[in-house]
This record gives C-alpha cells, sequence and structure tokens, in this order.
C-alpha cells in the first residue's frame, strides 16, 4: 500500500508540474509575470520540477524492482 501512495503521489506531482509548464507561455503573454526574476523563478520552478520529478520517478522505479 506504501508504494500504492508513493506511485500516485509521484504522478500528481508530475502532472502539477506539466500543468504549470503547458501554460508557463501564456502566463508570459498575458502578463501575469512583469518582472524579470519572477519569470525566471516560475520557469525554474515549473520546468526544473518537472525534469526531476520525472528523473525521480524513474529512479525510484528501477531501485524497486
Amino acid at each position: 500500500m506504501k508504494n500504492f501512495k508513493l506511485h500516485v503521489s509521484s504522478w500528481l506531482l508530475i502532472i502539477l508540474f506539466l500543468v504549470g509548464s503547458v501554460l508557463y507561455p501564456s502566463w508570459l503573454m498575458d502578463g501575469y509575470l512583469d518582472n524579470l526574476y519572477l519569470k525566471i523563478m516560475v520557469f525554474i520552478t515549473c520546468y526544473g520540477g518537472l525534469i526531476a520529478s520525472i528523473v525521480w520517478y524513474i529512479n525510484f522505479i528501477k531501485e524497486s524492482k
């Protein structure tokens, strides 16, 4: 049961970062991110979090086998 919860939470986190990554360009065009630091911070959070979550999940799958 513990592994099931980890799988579900990992997938939810990946989906959350994926939604943020897809919406990031529209946030830029709509003007929600008006500060350079805010643009950089949100970019790193969305795309870095997505990549890190995918890498972590792949390593988790490899180690659990």
